[in-house]
């Protein structure tokens, strides 16, 4: 659970620092991208867990 709030806490800090480059930067024509580091609860990626943990003799 604590590495749940900690990803949380990451992602809010990384959000918040991305709007205000946005916004920032946005009238001098600049525009920002991010890309989160986390994974996403998507039916390819539940099929790669799925079978990570068959891989590693593990319940999905």
């Amino acid at each position: 659970m604590a590495w749940t709030s900690l990803a949380t806490v990451f992602s809010t800090q990384n959000l918040a620092t991305v709007r205000t480059a946005a916004l920032e930067g946005g009238p001098h024509g600049l525009t920002v991208n991010a890309v989160a580091p986390v994974w996403m609860d998507t039916a390819l990626m539940r099929g790669q867990l799925d079978a990570q943990a068959k891989n590693h003799g593990m319940s999905s």
